[in-house]
């Protein structure tokens, strides 16, 4: 098989957190390429409450580090993708393969103020950013993912309150 270029592995993630997303009864759509730290916006379709995600996508993230056998996960990350953070911005970050190399894609679903604590650690190099240990099973999977619904109700409040 050739190898996929790494708009396809971008695409891939996009497309695979919106698909989870609009499984979950939200409306997910994707952005126009070069929209500055946007991928998708997801919205409540019945309140209107939107949130929007910048997705990075890696083909495969995981690493087990030898020395202590901790569990790594990281993706190349430009400044540039770095935008203030808010209550309605997260980032997904999308490994298309498993832990095993499986053809399973692991999503890790982090608000936008936990990844600037994340880069300004100085933990990982300039162009990277990564998730380890406890924050793995914070941010993975359902716990992920039920960030974003629980955001969408909690700003629903706030547009019925406005």
């Amino acid at each position: 098989m050739p190898v996929r270029a790494s708009a396809l592995t971008g695409a891939a993630g996009e497309h695979y957190v919106a698909y989870k997303l609009s499984q979950m009864g939200c409306a997910a759509g994707l952005t126009r390429g070069g929209s500055p730290g946007v991928d998708l916006m997801v919205c409540n379709p019945e309140t209107g409450a939107a949130v929007s995600i910048q997705v990075k996508t890696s083909d495969d993230a995981h690493t087990q580090r030898k020395r202590d056998n901790a569990e790594w996960w990281a993706w190349r990350f430009g400044q540039k993708t770095v935008l203030p953070p808010t209550d309605s911005r997260f980032y997904a970050f999308v490994s298309l393969h498993d832990q095993e190399g499986h053809d399973t894609p692991v999503v890790f679903i982090v608000p936008s103020a936990e990844v600037v604590k994340i880069i300004e650690s100085r933990e990982w190099s300039d162009g990277w950013v990564g998730i380890k240990g406890p924050d793995c099973d914070k941010w993975r999977g359902d716990k992920g993912w039920h960030q974003i619904i629980e955001s969408l109700e909690m700003r629903k409040g706030e547009k019925e309150a406005s």
